[in-house]
């Protein structure tokens, strides 16, 4: 499906959150390093042993070949630098960790927080991303029903 919506770029992020306060903390240690040993040591802070550079190339390459997500790699629409949004049955937005110091090593994106919004079922992804943009952000939660998942994960 192509969208229809401007200024919107396809990008492709790592679907493992990576907790950004850890990897700014190791900053100075991955200064330097060339791709696939910064990969490693990123794929180790998310618990992904010391990750394999080769295996995570291919898997990227597949999805960016298939646009087909899979267990390491998500497709999802670059809203801003450091946010994206994943539509499919749910509406999740991603908090892209934009560091320039991994700028040039990937060609994905690792995010550092992921956020259900609500469900999608009934709208198309064009109306999505223009209600995204365009209503308030209780007008979108009213719209999109989000309320009821809200209420229910939310509550003490």
């Amino acid at each position: 499906m192509i969208l229809k919506v401007k200024n919107i770029e396809k990008v492709i992020l790592r679907s493992t959150v990576l907790d950004e306060f850890i990897l700014l903390s190791e900053m100075d240690n991955l200064i330097g390093l060339d791709s696939e040993k910064l990969s490693a040591k990123i794929e180790s802070m998310i618990g992904n042993g010391e990750g394999n550079f080769s295996l995570l190339e291919q898997k990227y390459n597949e999805v960016l070949q298939s646009q087909n997500d899979n267990e390491y790699f998500i497709t999802g629409l670059k809203l801003r630098d450091d946010m994206a949004i994943k539509i499919n049955e749910h509406i999740y937005v991603y908090r892209i960790i934009n560091h320039e110091k991994l700028q040039g090593h990937f060609s994905w994106y690792y995010v550092e927080q992921k956020l259900y919004i609500a469900d999608s079922w009934w709208e198309t992804d064009e109306d999505i991303l223009r209600d995204f943009h365009s209503l308030s952000f209780v007008d979108f939660f009213i719209k999109y029903k989000a309320f009821g998942w809200f209420k229910k994960y939310n509550q003490k």
